[in-house]
């Protein structure tokens, strides 16, 4: 689950338009004593600025949201699903999955009725192609984040796949992945029509970094573009790049001790490249949901003693792209699975 560990980030982001500024900018608008909210994998009671709140929180596909009694107005976050993870052709490497489109809508007016909720998965990782790998195996790349939605009102599409082969651009999606390593490949693009929202919904999403010199482009994140190629024959051109970093987005409270920075969760980081060789440091996926999207040189390797453990990888229910990885020592990583919480005072 993605409370079960935190990230903490060294440098806050220099702006929360569209969040009201933080915590202190969410919905306090009471609903009507005849509003009455079910359905959830777990919900929570906290006080926020003297305002008390109930949320509700969906991690899978198990429990619907029911409104029944009258309309109410609840904050609502709505996350697809990461992209998974490219594992690059030799000597080329996998891009990282882009971060899952992060929809956010205060004070929405919800009728009564029962809304269908889908939790879009995380996108697999690239397998190894052949499955033996090996130098000059051609990879294969991520797949797509599965789409998050809350009946037909809000649709959040999952986030574009890590490139594989020598100059593959990196998928389209709610942030695009990135490209493969060791020519141009192509950044991928974000698609924000692509989602479905009210008029009054903020929908997040980046593009991908583009691939260049041994390394690949990291996957977009919700709020920062995947990293790309460093400058020609610069030391950082065999160095993995970085994913873009997620959204801080406080609609539940973090942890006080360790916390994420400043009291929020992130959201929707994408996943970062493969750099020059098996060995190389691969960029970091950006922080979100307290945890990190897949490091670019981590991925599933069959090599290992228990081949059904992975590698560090995207965390549950944040929305962040996988890893990329080499096709001659691992599967790309995985993209964390979606998420969608409902919160209104009590």
């Amino acid at each position: 689950m993605f409370f079960n560990s935190w990230f903490k980030k060294e440098k806050p982001l220099p702006s929360f338009a569209g969040f009201g500024g933080g915590i202190g900018g969410f919905a306090a608008k009471s609903s009507g004593s005849g509003f009455e909210v079910t359905g959830g994998n777990s919900t929570q009671t906290f006080t926020q600025d003297s305002v008390n709140y109930k949320a509700h929180i969906f991690t899978d596909n198990s429990t619907d949201l029911v409104i029944a009694g009258s309309p109410g107005d609840i904050d609502i976050l709505v996350v697809g699903g990461g992209g998974g993870g490219g594992s690059g052709s030799q000597p080329g490497r996998g891009g990282g999955g882009g971060a899952g489109a992060l929809i956010y809508e205060p004070e929405y007016t919800i009728a009564v009725g029962t809304y269908d909720i889908t939790i879009g998965a995380g996108g697999a990782g690239g397998d190894l192609n052949p499955p033996t790998g090996g130098p000059g195996s051609p990879g294969s790349p991520g797949t797509v984040g599965g789409n998050t939605s809350v009946g037909s009102i809000f649709i959040a599409i999952g986030g574009g796949f890590g490139a594989s082969n020598i100059s593959d651009a990196g998928g389209t999606g709610g942030s695009g992945g990135g490209g493969a390593g060791n020519s141009s490949g192509a950044s991928g693009s974000h698609n924000p029509g692509g989602s479905t929202f009210p008029p009054g919904a903020s929908v997040h999403g980046t593009i991908g970094g583009a691939g260049g010199g041994s390394h690949a482009g990291g996957g977009g994140g919700a709020v920062q573009a995947g990293g790309g190629p460093g400058a020609p024959g610069s030391p950082d051109r065999a160095v993995g790049s970085d994913g873009g970093d997620g959204k801080p987005v406080g609609i539940i409270p973090a942890p006080t001790v360790p916390a994420p920075e400043g009291g929020y969760y992130y959201w929707a980081g994408g996943g970062g490249g493969q750099g020059s060789s098996p060995d190389g440091v691969g960029g970091k996926g950006g922080a979100a949901g307290g945890q990190i999207g897949g490091d670019g040189d981590y991925g599933y390797n069959p090599a290992q003693p228990d081949p059904g453990t992975p590698f560090p990888r995207a965390g549950d229910n944040t929305g962040s792209g996988g890893g990329g990885a080499s096709s001659s020592t691992n599967k790309g990583s995985q993209g964390g699975s979606g998420i969608v919480i409902v919160r209104y005072v009590v």
